[in-house]
């Protein structure tokens, strides 16, 4: 198949093909490879539970998937929400990332998978961020996981920050571009990663 995107988690790996198919291979333990098991695979094998994919991202032990359609999909280990599906239940099959009040999180553009958390961009500009938090990396000023996307913020007593060209998770901390070109970090500063 030709190729058009890869993405390398912790000892697996996922490639996304022309036509919008998965291929998974790699450690399986927790059931990362999003294949409806545990078992390690040695050889590429095309995820056949979803079609119409147009990104694939790997964090440490668990996978997110972005449809054509602009939703959200995930699988893997969970014990933190990095799946944000409502609940810290591991997930061997893509299941719909769903917001706080039940509804699916839509209008996906981009996603980048973090060590143990997720940030993603909306079509209009907007991000949502979900999954470990012990060091405000989701932007909420809070330290406390998130099991279901919340909207980034500036601040935690202000608006949403609009207007995000680019989005990426580290290990605990995250990265926001606008479109005006300003760069907004949030998280862990140990080592200056925050700038």
């Amino acid at each position: 198949k030709d190729i058009k995107e890869i993405s390398v988690g912790r000892h697996s790996t996922a490639a996304l093909d022309m036509d919008g198919n998965v291929w998974v291979w790699g450690l399986n333990t927790s059931g990362q490879l999003g294949l409806g098991n545990k078992t390690n695979v040695i050889l590429p094998t095309k995820l056949t539970t979803i079609t119409n994919v147009k990104q694939v991202e790997l964090g440490t032990n668990y996978g997110i998937i972005v449809t054509e359609d602009k939703e959200v999909y995930s699988f893997g280990v969970n014990n933190v929400g990095q799946l944000g599906i409502g609940n810290k239940t591991a997930k061997t099959v893509p299941t719909k990332v769903m917001k706080e009040d039940g509804t699916a999180l839509t209008n996906i553009e981009y996603v980048s998978a973090g060590t143990k958390h997720v940030i993603a961009k909306t079509q209009d500009g907007l991000a949502y961020g979900w999954g470990l938090d012990s060091n405000s990396q989701l932007g909420d000023e809070q330290t406390t996981n998130k099991l279901n996307p919340v909207e980034i913020k500036y601040d935690s007593t202000s608006d949403k920050i609009t207007q995000v060209l680019e989005v990426a998770a580290g290990d605990t901390h995250s990265i926001l571009v606008k479109e005006d070109g300003t760069v907004w970090t949030t998280g862990k500063n140990n080592y200056g990663q925050i700038g």
